[in-house]
């Protein structure tokens, strides 16, 4: 395999680590010309931010994976067993999502109601 056609194909890996890299040089040179407090607070803004975003995301799309897999491993079981039909897989498939997108939402909600500092950061979504 060619060298250039590697890096092509896997452009998002390789900009990755070169991002990781520039970011830890960046970082050391930065601390040696010792910043301001201000200046710190600025160049965390956006870390913060997106810590926040991952902590608010992460554990329900966890809870709400298990509780799909979980769902259909079982589902699958009964379904193979009664030789059901397509329809009923979906139908169980959508109910199943049906009650991960409540479950997800209802922790969207008390995280804001427990950190309401975080309410700005939680994108709006319409109910259909």
């Amino acid at each position: 395999m060619q060298p250039w056609k590697w890096f092509r194909e896997n452009l998002l890996l390789v900009l990755t680590v070169i991002s990781v890299f520039l970011g830890f040089i960046i970082g050391f040179i930065a601390r040696l010309f010792e910043p301001s407090e201000e200046v710190i607070m600025f160049v965390s803004f956006p870390g913060d931010v997106l810590m926040r975003i991952l902590k608010m995301l992460i554990l329900p799309l966890i809870v709400s994976s298990l509780i799909a897999g979980a769902r259909q491993s079982r589902d699958y079981k009964r379904n193979v067993a009664s030789s059901a039909t397509v329809n009923s897989v979906y139908s169980n498939s959508t109910h199943t999502a049906d009650l991960c997108t409540f479950f997800y939402r209802r922790v969207r909600i008390i995280h804001c109601l427990k950190n309401p500092d975080d309410i700005q950061f939680v994108v709006s979504y319409k109910y259909r």
